[in-house]
């Protein structure tokens, strides 16, 4: 929905949505009511290495993470993550462990769950400004790598293991 009103202002916008769940069915019926069939692209799920190849291709990663009707949550939310660290800048929502790594205005952008203006207005923002966009990615990486360091997982992953023998 917020990518529909994206559309209005930015024509040539693509969006590829990469994996597989229940409201598959009402994406596809969503995206062939509103005509943007043009413009939205559906990959389902796909290995790893062919969808980090994919997302490579777009300058914007988004991810509307919402609290599920069962009060399930994403904890650190991975995808993010892992554009952050292609040097993507994130637009994404106020949820859960979200916030722990994607920086409102420093590395992403983050709206309130269901705030479909509000992320409709982020994803502009970043198109609008391309430049602002590539820092927010570059800000992003270093944000990941730092949060990150596989050293600091080493060391914290030995002194586990020797507190457990």
């Amino acid at each position: 929905m917020a990518f529909a009103q994206v559309l209005q202002d930015f024509p040539e916008a693509q969006l590829t949505l990469i994996g597989e769940g229940p409201l598959r069915v009402t994406i596809e019926q969503y995206v062939r009511e509103h005509s943007l069939e043009h413009a939205v692209t559906l990959k389902g799920a796909l290995p790893r290495d062919e969808a980090l190849h994919l997302v490579k291709q777009h300058a914007i990663f988004c991810q509307h993470s919402v609290t599920g009707m069962d009060g399930d949550q994403e904890g650190f939310a991975l995808s993010p993550a892992e554009a952050a660290l292609m040097e993507m800048p994130v637009v994404s929502t106020l949820h859960n462990g979200i916030p722990e790594h994607v920086e409102h205005g420093t590395t992403g952008l983050l709206v309130r769950e269901w705030d479909i203006q509000g992320m409709a207005e982020a994803m502009s923002e970043l198109a609008r400004n391309p430049a602002r966009a590539k820092a927010m990615g570059q800000s992003g990486r270093h944000n990941i790598l730092s949060l990150c360091a596989p050293s600091k997982r080493s060391d914290a992953l030995q002194t586990l293991i020797q507190s457990a023998l």
